[in-house]
């Protein structure tokens, strides 16, 4: 294995924005979660190969299951729902990786958040127990927001609380009857005119495709700052007119789409998707229960990016903002193995994806959880030593 930690990041995101990227690796150096979140393709470089972990059946993965990666999203029905919500790493592969990515996730949480680690692997053996009888009883299922509790109901509620109004002010200020972006502000800069005026070309011959192109018509256009793992990557905001006053216009967000962390690293054969969009837009359909409102791709410069609305009902588990307590963990735990093992039925049989029996089946055996568990273990201190390295080699600049 290569020890140079910040030579194998650099390497992966070569040809990205040099200018995000700083922001990128500001972000990485934060704690080792947010790093783990930023480098990915670590995970899957460091997967050991030819191991009973690949014998697990094959379905469709996020690619990037940790426990930042769920929140609370409007739907095209107007629904609010409670789901996986990051797809650019998804594939068809063995679901262990999954697991062990997500196992990985709690111990990082819980070292950050300073709970010792006997308690972090007492909630990951709870989470893996419960994620086991999801998946052997073969029904998939959805978080209902009049039964969520605890962090998530919270989460409901908060989102039930926010006003678009609220939402837009917070980004956007109103001059002379018309909204535009505040700039500078923090994730959101600035596009020179032409730039502007090619991506509005461009959104105006998509919105045209829609069934309501008033509804997309643009009053502003700037670049996002969004995530960790995608920084760097071509990522626009567009304010659109919406319903027609000021305070009813929409936010859409519309991101590159590069290939899956995993495609060097798997050797399942792949769908043949039509551009990187469809991949993760089709895996995204089949492991969510809903999608998210307005989802949908486009075609710039040689890249597909995916397009969806950015909502003032849309909220993330984010452990900056919502401290979870540690009698809260096992019902936050519970949940999100219920959503994870219902993902992969609701998307099992699908294009070389196991059929629910097999999942099943795998949810009732025992022989590959505690050996699944303790590489998580393990490797959640690897990733802090490959944190700390990269922390180290800015330090030494």
């Amino acid at each position: 294995m290569a020890k140079d930690v910040k030579a194998r990041i650099e390497k992966f995101n070569e040809g990205r924005n040099r200018d995000l990227l700083d922001y990128k690796y500001e972000a990485m150096r934060k704690d080792s979660l947010i790093f783990f979140r930023g480098s990915c393709h670590l995970f899957y470089e460091d997967f050991p190969k030819n191991t009973g972990f690949d014998s697990s059946p094959l379905g469709w993965i996020t690619g990037d299951a940790h426990l930042e990666n769920f929140g609370v999203y409007k739907s095209n029905d107007r629904q609010v729902y409670f789901d996986l919500n990051d797809f650019d790493e998804g594939c068809l592969a063995p679901i262990s990786w999954e697991i062990a990515r997500f196992l990985t996730s709690i111990y990082l949480v819980f070292k950050v958040n300073n709970i010792d680690e006997a308690t972090a692997t007492e909630l990951a053996q709870k989470f893996l127990s419960h994620y086991c009888q999801y998946l052997g009883s073969g029904k998939a299922k959805h978080v209902e927001e009049a039964l969520a509790d605890h962090i998530t109901g919270y989460l409901f509620q908060q989102v039930e609380k926010r006003r678009r109004k609220d939402f837009l002010d917070k980004r956007t200020e109103v001059v002379n009857g018309t909204r535009i972006f505040k700039i500078p502000q923090k994730k959101i800069f600035p596009l020179d005119p032409a730039r502007k005026t090619t991506l509005k070309n461009l959104f105006d011959r998509w919105a045209q495709q829609q069934k309501t192109p008033a509804f997309f018509k643009v009053h502003d256009i700037a670049i996002r700052l969004a995530g960790t793992g995608s920084i760097g990557l071509k990522r626009y905001i567009f304010l659109v007119e919406g319903n027609g006053s000021p305070d009813d216009n929409y936010l859409i967000d519309m991101k590159q789409c590069p290939s899956s962390s995993l495609s060097n690293y798997i050797t399942v054969h792949q769908p043949v998707w039509s551009s990187q969009a469809e991949r993760i837009i089709s895996i995204q359909t089949r492991m969510q229960y809903e999608t998210p409102a307005l989802l949908s791709s486009i075609d710039f410069e040689g890249s597909s990016f995916q397009i969806k609305e950015l909502q003032p009902q849309e909220d993330k588990l984010d452990f900056d903002e919502h401290h979870i307590n540690e009698a809260e963990w096992p019902h936050v735990l519970k949940t999100m193995s219920n959503v994870l093992a219902s993902a992969q039925l609701r998307s099992s049989g699908r294009q070389g994806s196991a059929i629910a029996d097999d999942l099943i089946s795998f949810g009732k055996s025992q022989d590959w959880q505690e050996p699944l568990l303790e590489y998580s273990r393990q490797y959640a201190k690897q990733v802090e030593e490959d944190y700390d390295s990269f922390c180290q080699s800015f330090t030494e600049k």
